[in-house]
C-alpha cells in the first residue's frame, strides 16, 4: 500500500525535531526533506530562499536519521532543485571550465546526504530548455540526457536512487517516461506530480501507465482559483482522480503531500493545513469495504 509523507516545503521554519513530531502526531509514515546544501533553491529553478530549518544538511546525517527513526518514520526522499538543462557557456571553453558537469557536482552532496539518512530517493528535475528553436530544443535534451546519465551513475550503489520529477519540457508522465527511457540507466525512478500533468491536459491513468515500473513517488498539491496554495482537496486541482490513478500503480511507494509555503507567503498554520490534507487524502487510499454477505432466508 502507498505510504503518506509530507514535504517540508510546507514548513520551512520548523526544525527537524518539530517536523518529525508533527508527522508522528498526525499519522504520516514519512517526510520528504527539502535541502539547499548545494545552494540550489526553488522548485526546478525557483527563486532564492532562506535555508530550511529542517534541512538535514545542517546537522550530521547520523543525528538527522536518529531524529526521524525515534518517531518511527522514514525519509522518503531528499528533494532538491537540481536541474540538468543549463546551456554550456562559453560554448567550447565551458566544457573545460566544468560547466557541463556542474549539475552533477551539485547533486553529489545530496546523494551523500540521502545515503546517510537512509532516504531511498533523491528528487531532481530534467526541466526545460531555454532555447526556443527546434535545434536548440534537441541540443538541450541531449545535454539533459547525458547529465542525467552521469547523475544516475553518481547514485549507483549508494542506496539512493535518482528520482526525476515531471515539469518544464516534460510535464506529462508520458513525457517523463520518454526522457527516462532515453537516459536508459538502471534504477532511475519517476516522481509524478499532479500539477504539471493536469496543466498539460494528461489523463492521469495514462501518465501512470506510461511511467510503469519507474513510478516510485507521486506528489499532490492543490491551489485555489486565484492561484494560492491550499489544503489538498479544497482547491481546483482534481487530486482525487490523481490519487485513484496512482493507487492503481504496482510500484508507487510514496504519496507526498505538499503545500508551497516556502515559495508563496501564507499566514496559515502548516500543521492545520497538513492535518486537513491528510484527512482528505487518507480515505482515498483506503481499500473499498467488502460488501456485506447477503443473508439467505430459511
Amino acid at each position: 500500500m502507498i505510504r503518506l509523507a509530507f514535504s517540508t516545503v510546507a514548513c520551512p521554519s520548523w526544525t527537524l525535531e518539530r517536523v518529525a513530531a508533527v508527522a508522528e502526531e498526525l499519522g504520516f509514515q514519512g517526510v520528504e526533506l527539502r535541502s539547499l546544501i548545494s545552494g540550489v533553491a526553488g522548485g526546478g529553478g525557483g527563486s532564492a530562499s532562506a535555508p530550511f530549518a529542517s534541512d538535514p544538511g545542517l546537522t550530521s546525517a547520523e543525528k538527522a536519521r536518529s531524529i526521524i527513526d525515534a518517531r518511527g518514520l522514514e525519509v522518503c526522499s531528499i528533494a532538491t532543485g537540481v536541474r540538468f538543462d543549463e546551456p554550456v557557456f562559453p560554448p567550447v571553453i565551458g566544457y573545460s571550465l566544468g560547466v557541463f558537469d556542474r549539475p552533477v557536482r551539485e547533486l553529489k552532496p545530496y546523494v551523500s546526504l540521502a545515503s546517510g539518512v537512509g532516504a531511498p530517493f533523491v528528487r531532481v528535475f530534467g526541466f526545460e530548455a531555454p532555447e526556443g528553436s527546434r535545434r536548440g530544443k534537441r541540443l538541450a535534451r541531449k545535454r539533459t540526457v547525458e547529465r542525467l546519465r552521469l547523475a544516475a551513475d553518481a547514485c549507483h550503489k549508494t542506496g539512493a536512487r535518482l528520482a526525476i520529477e515531471n515539469g518544464g519540457d516534460y510535464p506529462r508522465g508520458s513525457d517523463l517516461a520518454s526522457l527516462i527511457h532515453e537516459v536508459n540507466f538502471p534504477d532511475i525512478a519517476a516522481c509524478y506530480c499532479v500539477l504539471p500533468a493536469w496543466e498539460a491536459g494528461e489523463e492521469f491513468a495514462s501518465g501512470v501507465a506510461a511511467l510503469g515500473d519507474h513510478l516510485a513517488l507521486a506528489r499532490l498539491v492543490d491551489f485555489t482559483d486565484d492561484g494560492r496554495p491550499t489544503a489538498i482537496g479544497s482547491g481546483r486541482i482534481p487530486c482525487r482522480r490523481f490519487v485513484d490513478a496512482v493507487n492503481a500503480s504496482r510500484t508507487a511507494q510514496w504519496l507526498v503531500l505538499e503545500w508551497d509555503a516556502a515559495w508563496v507567503a501564507s499566514d496559515a498554520d502548516p500543521r492545520a493545513v497538513l492535518s486537513a490534507s491528510l484527512a482528505a487524502v487518507a480515505p482515498w487510499l483506503a481499500p473499498p469495504a467488502p460488501h456485506a454477505a447477503r443473508r439467505v432466508g430459511v
